[in-house]
């Protein structure tokens, strides 16, 4: 039991990490290329500390609210499953997809404000999407290895 409950808790985690990781990344470097739409030029070194401060800044915030909602999208994408006949491999990146995308949207009424600038373009909303669909791979590809490894 305990080694069933490790087998999705690692992979979990780790998969919201790296969906975090992105994510805030790809949001701060979105911000950096609209600055440099208006002819602002930044440093390749301040772009690598604007994307570490951001990193530290938003986990607390966003990243707390990535990991609420993987672990809804991944439950209902697990619940979905036994309904519909799909494979995993389109399964879990589709949900974690979708799992920012209902943050993205869930964000504005909630708190007034679309919290992050970096994704209030269809580009950016995009990028954010692309994390979760990577986060949920890796989910994906660490539940696989684990699973595997147990059987053996």
């Amino acid at each position: 039991m305990k080694s069933k409950i490790l087998s999705v808790i690692i992979p979990f985690i780790l998969a919201a990490c790296c969906t975090f990781l992105l994510a805030s990344i790809l949001q701060t470097q979105m911000v950096l290329f609209n600055l440099t739409k208006i002819q602002i030029n930044i440093p390749f070194i301040d772009r690598l500390v604007m994307s570490w401060e951001d990193l530290v800044g938003l986990l607390p915030s966003y990243g707390v609210v990535i990991v609420i909602g993987l672990a809804i999208g991944f439950s209902i994408a697990k619940l979905f499953k036994k309904f519909v006949k799909i494979d995993n491999f389109y399964l879990n990146p589709i949900a974690g997809a979708l799992t920012m995308l209902a943050i993205l949207i869930a964000m504005q009424p909630i708190l007034g404000v679309t919290l992050l600038a970096g994704a209030r373009s269809t580009l950016g909303i995009t990028l954010q999407m692309l994390a979760g669909f990577v986060g949920g791979y890796v989910f994906l590809i660490l539940r696989t290895k684990v699973t595997s490894k147990a059987e053996i």
